[in-house]
């Protein structure tokens, strides 16, 4: 396994936003592999009680790959949910870094 592949693995990787809640990850890889694009895997992302948050990171085997479907898919509408891609550069879109809560609120009540 491969510790630290940060840079170039990145550029194999695209964040899906506006996915719906109801969808599991086998959905995801249809919807994508149904539209002809090569995903490798699909990781998707829930809360701590196991709900989804609607989005999730696809990862192709060339960045190539990843950059015609975020050109492709970006802003399509699949049963009602417009989805928004994005591929992920660099480390600022796996909250590595010392950004703030963006939407958060820690005492509200």
């Amino acid at each position: 396994r491969g510790a630290n592949g940060a840079s170039s693995s990145a550029q194999c990787k695209v964040r899906v936003l506006g996915l719906d809640p109801a969808w599991e990850r086998d959905d995801v890889m249809e919807i994508f592999t149904e539209e002809g694009f090569p995903v490798r895997d699909v990781a998707m992302q829930w809360d701590r009680s196991g709900r989804s948050l609607g989005r999730c990171t696809l990862v192709f085997s060339t960045p190539e790959d990843a950059r015609v479907c975020v050109k492709e898919m970006d802003g399509a509408t699949v049963d009602g949910f417009e989805l928004v891609l994005r591929r992920m550069q660099d480390d600022a879109f796996r909250g590595g870094g010392s950004g703030g809560a963006r939407g958060r609120s820690s005492g509200s009540g």
